[in-house]
């Protein structure tokens, strides 16, 4: 009994203690947070590839949350990005490497875009009880940087603004037998659509393909990497 007294004695001072510090114990991060700052601490700590790696999950998985925002921003400054992945592993990594992480950069733009176009497409839906037909009536305007071209259709599409009518007519039009070849039917119905986005990466013969559906549901149809 003596030795009980003197426990609970000694958890009382304690906690007192604690009191008379006003020490309050800070809040835990929210689990995005956490990935954000794990990335951020791989860079500092020379690790480009989890660092790269780290932004495209947390961009991918969590793409409306503060960090996941902070994620994409980073992502679609390309060019910085990959400097910094040069800087940290380009005297041991080969240059296929550094152009796979460079690739990696611009899949993660076709997932963001689609991403950005199922939310829009979802908020109209809730007001209007339909699906919008074009860019222009969901409100989504095309970046001057972007690489993919988005359809709705096969004559619906968005582009980056600016750019050589020529080039983007041949480039669609490459964009569009992409399609057919992969069986990919975008189109927008009262109660459901399917968005593709298309890009070339590599300069190969072969084209990126992505879609994605009412339902959230994002499909890598055809890899321009393998």
């Amino acid at each position: 009994m003596k030795r009980l007294s003197t426990i609970v004695l000694t958890v009382l001072v304690a906690a007192c203690g604690s009191k008379k510090s006003g020490t309050v114990a800070a809040p835990p991060r929210a689990a995005e947070s956490e990935q954000y700052y794990k990335a951020l601490d791989a860079r500092y700590n020379g690790d480009s590839r989890a660092y790269y790696d780290g932004l495209l999950e947390l961009a991918h998985d969590d793409p409306d949350s503060r960090a996941g925002r902070k994620a994409r921003a980073i992502l679609q400054a390309d060019d910085g990005l990959l400097m910094l992945a040069a800087v940290g592993s380009l005297a041991g990594a080969a240059v296929p490497s550094f152009t796979r992480y460079q690739n990696k950069a611009k899949e993660a733009e076709a997932r963001v875009m689609l991403q950005s176009i199922y939310t829009a497409q979802s908020a109209f839906f809730a007001e209007k009880k339909r699906y919008c037909r074009t860019f222009k009536e969901c409100g989504y305007e095309g970046q001057p940087d972007q690489k993919y071209i988005l359809f709705m259709s096969p004559k619906e599409m968005s582009v980056a603004p600016g750019g050589d009518e020529f080039m983007l007519t041949v480039v669609a039009a490459e964009a569009r037998e992409a399609l057919v070849a992969a069986n990919v039917k975008p189109r927008v119905e009262r109660k459901k659509f399917l968005v593709a986005a298309v890009a070339n990466l590599d300069g190969d013969e072969v084209m990126d393909v992505w879609t994605i559906d009412e339902a959230g549901n994002l499909v890598h149809v055809v890899s321009d990497l393998e």
